[in-house]
């Protein structure tokens, strides 16, 4: 969850508790978020999986690919299993700003 998404959600609950006209002091604010953050939940990932042969001549047998969403939804792990290996992580803008270049890239080889 985004930080803003967090702090709207300690003055909603602090303000439900102490009233609607009641400001929230950063100290409170924080003390919420501490405890929040302290909690521990299980969730299912959305993910997709597959072989690399699909989509590269260059791979070999077994190597794959897997893009697994975040539990809190801002971007995704990516796996590719090779000889290599690699493994990094996306948030959606940092997703959106590879895709968007190179589609460029792509399309300017076009011209």
């Amino acid at each position: 969850m985004k930080i803003d998404k967090l702090i709207a959600e300690a003055h909603s609950e602090i303000t439900r508790t102490k009233g609607k006209e009641y400001a929230p002091t950063v100290a409170e604010i924080q003390a919420w978020l501490d405890k929040k953050k302290s909690t521990v939940e299980i969730s299912n990932r959305r993910a997709i999986f597959s072989e690399l042969a699909h989509y590269d001549h260059l791979s070999k047998p077994g190597d794959f690919i897997e893009v697994t969403e975040w539990s809190n939804g801002e971007g995704y792990d990516v796996e590719i299993a090779t000889s290599l290996g690699s493994r990094f992580q996306l948030t959606h803008g940092q997703y959106a700003a590879l895709k968007d270049l190179i589609t460029k890239l792509e399309t300017s080889n076009e011209n």
